[in-house]
């Protein structure tokens, strides 16, 4: 009986680091963007005239210029979820939209991890587990239309474009955090029907 306690400690251990490494996986989902593009252009074939990078995350985008690839950007622009110009300057007329609920879907994933974490609920362990992999659909959905957006999205004074898009740690740090959240599901309804198949036997003594 001691050992089927300790077993069960074991599991609910196990359990509990396993929901920390996902919601730690997946902040960081949060924090690194998950898609970039680089465009550049030529005024004439014989002149560069630089190139421009632009990154997304769900609740903001950045915006870098460079003349250089070796220098230091010549300028820096930051487009918050909360800013007009961040619906003006997302490609397509609802991306902006989606990323914003695509912001909100990530702080509810994030909290019922937490939540998780503190009470013994099946449906905060599933909870996580559905939100997590609804976001990753969000991101492949946006990095799709973002990878395929042509090049007169982004006008650049007459000149021709050469877009270089890629799929940043963003993105891919939701896949650890699926996993993970998902394992911590799979100990959750193990450690329940443990819990209601464990019956403890008395003894009386007279």
């Amino acid at each position: 009986m001691r050992k089927l306690g300790l077993k069960r400690l074991g599991i609910t251990l196990f359990k509990k680091i396993l929901g920390i490494l996902g919601c730690l996986f997946f902040l960081c989902s949060i924090i690194f963007p998950f898609c970039s593009i680089v465009y550049s252009g030529f005024l004439r074939i014989s002149e560069y005239h630089g190139y421009n990078s632009n990154y997304y995350w769900s609740f903001k985008a950045l915006h870098e210029s460079y003349h250089l690839p070796w220098e230091p950007p010549e300028s820096r622009t930051e487009y918050w979820f909360y800013e007009n110009e961040f619906y003006q300057y997302m490609p397509g007329p609802s991306l902006s939209y989606l990323l914003v609920f695509m912001f909100a879907t990530q702080v509810l994933t994030l909290s019922t991890g937490i939540a998780s974490l503190l009470f013994n609920r099946r449906v905060l362990a599933l909870a996580p587990l559905t939100l997590c992999f609804v976001v990753m659909v969000l991101m492949t959905y946006t990095n799709t239309v973002l990878l395929r957006t042509d090049s007169a999205l982004y006008p650049y004074s007459g000149s021709s474009m050469i877009t270089n898009p890629a799929v940043l740690p963003g993105y891919w740090f939701t896949y650890p955090a699926i996993i993970l959240f998902l394992l911590s599901f799979i100990l959750n309804i193990v450690s329940k029907k443990r819990s209601s198949t464990y019956t403890p036997s008395h003894t009386l003594t007279q």
